[in-house]
């Protein structure tokens, strides 16, 4: 049995524009006259190659005792710092930083003072399983109209999560997924909190201030857009705002978005399974669905990604259901993700008011 995509419903928007500031450490510019320091800074790289959780490490000794040692990521317009330390007297150092992030990056290791010194390298980050598919297959919400949206990936997604229907215990499963989801992207996400609030409804979702994405299990009663026979979930940006990436290329940045999660389907035991493996799908392949959609992604129609619109067509040869992003959808989660640069202030301030737009199974 699989579950058909309830379709695109509307997008709701508002008018608003922020600019959004890359951090970057400060570094003046390095003088001809200290390549004899530049020569004499020993680095020695751990974990080059990594999963996400395991720290990247610089150890070495800087030629002029005490000093502001950074680990720092390229980014379009930019460096972003990932870890500090400051050196010993006699000038050693080790400075860790986690990069939970998949990709190949370019890093640097850098000092400040009136001789910087800068050591390169690159990173590869990469998931602790092996991606099926294939890269190509991915879709953005609204592509055919030139519209890319997306989260502006160098603030802090905070969510919120509704299981008044359910219990507390499912909680898990969301935290699951929107940690899938940081790993791809490169966004920060942070759990703010209990929320008691059902997004598409009849009346236009507005989160409150201090969430900028509310997922809540519901009813088909509580949410129209469930009805729709064999709609499992939806999802989808409902507060949209003009901005330019980091590259300075316009983007329609998602300012607020939202997943509801059919709350009486997640009780039927025998179709569905309450995890991210099993051999009936799972409420993980689902989660990350409406994710998906909640950060840009549109469907797909190869059967090998979790973005295609039937649930219960992603079985692996092995009989299983696996809630893991595959390679289109890494792909497409990429692009979205830290690789394009902190967002800015777009020319053309205004952005029509539109309703919500939901998509899911």
């Amino acid at each position: 049995m699989s579950w058909k995509v309830n379709r695109v419903r509307g997008v709701a928007a508002a008018v608003a524009l922020a600019a959004a500031l890359l951090p970057v450490m400060a570094i003046p510019a390095v003088p001809a006259s200290a390549d004899a320091h530049r020569e004499s800074l020993k680095v020695v790289w751990d974990g080059l190659r990594i999963h996400p959780g395991t720290p990247i490490t610089a150890r070495g000794r800087t030629p002029r005792g005490q000093a502001l040692v950074a680990l720092q990521v390229r980014l379009p317009g930019g460096w972003r710092t990932f870890g500090t330390t400051r050196s010993a007297a006699n000038g050693r150092f080790a400075v860790s930083g986690s990069l939970d992030w998949y990709g190949t990056h370019r890093i640097r290791l850098t000092t400040t003072g009136q001789h910087p010194i800068r050591r390169f390298a690159r990173v590869k980050v990469r998931p602790t399983y092996v991606p099926r598919g294939n890269r190509a297959d991915h879709a953005f919400t609204d592509a055919a109209r030139g519209v890319r949206y997306s989260f502006n990936p160098c603030r802090p997604i905070r969510y919120a999560v509704n299981t008044d229907d359910v219990g507390p215990d499912q909680l898990q499963l969301v935290q699951q997924g929107m940690a899938q989801v940081s790993a791809a992207t490169g966004i920060e996400v942070r759990y703010v909190g209990v929320s008691h609030q059902i997004p598409f409804g009849v009346e236009p979702t507005r989160p409150p201030l201090g969430q900028d994405l509310l997922i809540a299990w519901a009813t088909a009663q509580e949410v129209p857009a469930l009805v729709a026979p064999g709609a499992v979930g939806v999802g989808g940006p409902v507060r949209l705002r003009e901005a330019t990436d980091g590259r300075g290329r316009p983007v329609t940045e998602i300012v607020q978005s939202a997943v509801a999660l059919d709350s009486e389907d997640l009780a039927d035991s025998a179709t569905y399974s309450q995890s991210y493996l099993d051999t009936l799908p799972t409420w993980g392949e689902v989660i990350l669905h409406e994710l998906g959609h909640a950060f840009g992604l549109d469907h797909v129609a190869a059967t090998d990604e979790i973005m295609y619109p039937d649930v219960g067509a992603g079985v692996y040869p092995d009989g299983t259901f696996r809630g893991q992003y595959d390679a289109g959808d890494l792909a497409g989660l990429a692009v979205n993700g830290l690789g394009q640069g902190c967002f800015g202030p777009a020319s053309n301030r205004t952005l029509a008011e539109r309703q919500d737009h939901p998509s899911g199974w």
